[in-house]
């Protein structure tokens, strides 16, 4: 009977995590296919990457005779990004899931309710195991001319590889929640951890190469240390060696893990999720002033800043591109930036020399910024079931929606702005170049959070259960991110084929952008003010 209620459990919370009954229920076949298609290219997109990285790697680590090492790396990278993804559902799926208080009513033991929900957690983490860590396991044997029947213990290591960094995530985010409900900036906390993480990845991924190099000088001490205090990733590499033994103590010990885990949390489980309600309450016992009133627009702006910055995950959304150009600025003060840029696409294997004009880096960077930084395609989204408050407001529609569109464009702005005039006088640009760079930025930027508004009210998603559904799982954030890069991609193909100028063709790209800012404007004025009335 219990078993009954937990895989009851499971069911519902796969089904409301995932909008499974609106999809199946939907009779559109249109979105329906267009969802499953845009679902393989995402998943056909990872599982390419990882075939991809792995080539290359074991094609370099093959030369020191330590392609064996390949599976291993994998690994650990697939267990970093599960546990990465995972810490941030952890506080809305675990302990901060909307439908508590019922589930603690009905006579179900708080252990089927915690199980349910970790195996929920797990249900996401099996497909990045899937497409990354067997991905690249079948690559290795594929390329290691080995028995496919091999692949069979890649198959069980990818089943089990997930419960270690869900578990750690679960307990990292424990604390993170429990921490962040003592302070009177609740979300603070997530938020600079989530930008710290993603700084960590993204220097490492540039400098992957070199890495690589400290990995194969001093692969004996690596070898001790993964003997010694990663007993997970010294099972793997045994079990690739053929040791089966190594394979039932992988196994066994993963799943004891879960076991004693879910048991110990589940005590008090109900105890811990009531304590994590508690927040710190801030001293309201001060003199009370009358400020003067503002516009509707502003009020609606400062609506839009007050829920971006208490979403941590919405900000680590924003934070990709604006955190790389900071970055990248902060590096041009002190290093050449010709040397930044060359270093960068030998890192990434495009090019050995960087370009003598820096003009179309510059153009194409902050381009690029642009085209990854698109606040406003969850905007709608985060309305949730609190829309119907905002509509009934004495607002005209035009401005409510105006205002998503200009909060957007301030914080792009407010960040690439001030990172362009240090740029420009840095690699002394002419007043020419920079008023090219500057104007195509607004344009570009009001273009892009147009265009996220508009298809977030095409791709809704007001129902949602945590946040990292609106910013990462999203119709909407899939179709706003993908098009406009790879609009960016066939422009430089363009740009490359044709030849041109750059100054003349960057006028070309800044009409074509004027001619889709009107185009997006009538859009959002006619079908998009229907689109909302009706939402």
């Amino acid at each position: 009977m219990m078993k009954n209620k937990f895989f009851s459990l499971l069911k519902v919370n796969i089904i409301n995590s995932y909008k499974l009954n609106k999809f199946f229920k939907s009779s559109n076949l249109s979105s329906k296919l267009f969802g499953i298609i845009c679902l393989l290219f995402i998943a056909g997109f990872i599982a390419g990457l990882s075939f991809l990285y792995s080539t290359i790697i074991f094609a370099a680590l093959k030369n020191f005779n330590l392609e064996r090492y390949v599976p291993t790396l994998f690994y650990f990278v697939t267990e970093l990004m599960i546990f990465i993804f995972s810490i941030y559902k952890v506080k809305p799926i675990l302990f901060d899931p909307k439908d508590n208080d019922l589930l603690f009513s009905l006579p179900i033991k708080q252990n089927s309710i915690l199980r349910s929900r970790i195996c929920n957690l797990l249900i996401f983490n099996y497909i990045m195991s899937i497409l990354i860590f067997l991905t690249s396991f079948i690559t290795y044997v594929v390329f290691s001319k080995i028995s496919m029947i091999y692949v069979l213990h890649g198959i069980l290591i990818s089943i089990v590889l997930p419960i270690l960094p869900t578990i750690l995530a679960c307990v990292i985010g424990y604390f993170i929640a429990y921490i962040s409900s003592k302070v009177t900036h609740k979300n603070l906390i997530e938020t600079v951890l989530t930008i710290s993480f993603f700084m960590v990845i993204l220097v490492s991924s540039i400098f992957i190469q070199k890495i690589g190099m400290l990995f194969v000088n001093n692969i004996e001490s690596i070898d001790i240390v993964i003997s010694k205090f990663m007993f997970n990733l010294n099972l793997v590499k045994e079990i690739i060696s053929g040791n089966i033994i190594c394979e039932i103590i992988y196994v066994f010990i993963n799943i004891a893990i879960f076991m004693i885990f879910t048991f110990l949390l589940s005590k008090g489980y109900g105890k811990i999720t009531n304590k994590l309600k508690e927040s710190k309450v801030k001293n309201v016992n001060k003199k009370v002033e009358f400020k003067k009133k503002n516009s509707q627009l502003i009020c609606l702006i400062k609506k839009e800043a007050k829920k971006f910055f208490s979403i941590p995950i919405y900000i680590f959304n924003a934070a990709f591109g604006l955190v790389l150009i900071v970055l990248v600025t902060i590096a041009s003060v002190f290093f050449d930036f010709n040397e930044i840029v060359s270093l960068t696409l030998q890192e990434m294997g495009y090019m050995s020399n960087a370009t003598s004009n820096i003009f179309p880096i510059i153009l194409l960077m902050f381009s690029f910024v642009i085209a990854v930084t698109n606040i406003s395609a969850s905007s709608i989204s985060f309305e949730g079931k609190n829309l119907w408050i905002i509509k009934t407001l004495p607002v005209d529609e035009k401005k409510i929606l105006k205002s998503k569109v200009l909060f957007s464009v301030i914080i792009v702005q407010s960040i690439l702005t001030p990172c362009l005039i240090i740029m420009s006088i840095l690699q002394k640009l002419s007043i020419y170049q920079f008023l090219m760079i500057f104007i195509l930025n607004i344009v570009q930027s009001f273009v892009i959070s147009l265009f996220g508004v508009i298809i977030n009210l095409k791709y809704p998603n007001l129902e949602y259960t945590t946040e990292a559904q609106v910013v990462k799982q999203s119709m909407s954030s899939f179709v706003s991110a993908f098009i406009p890069m790879i609009l960016i991609f066939a422009l430089v193909y363009v740009y490359l084929i044709l030849n041109l100028q750059v100054m003349v063709f960057a006028l070309l790209l800044l009409l074509c952008l004027i001619i889709v800012y009107f185009v997006e404007v009538l859009i959002l004025n006619t079908w998009g003010v229907k689109k909302f009335k009706k939402l």
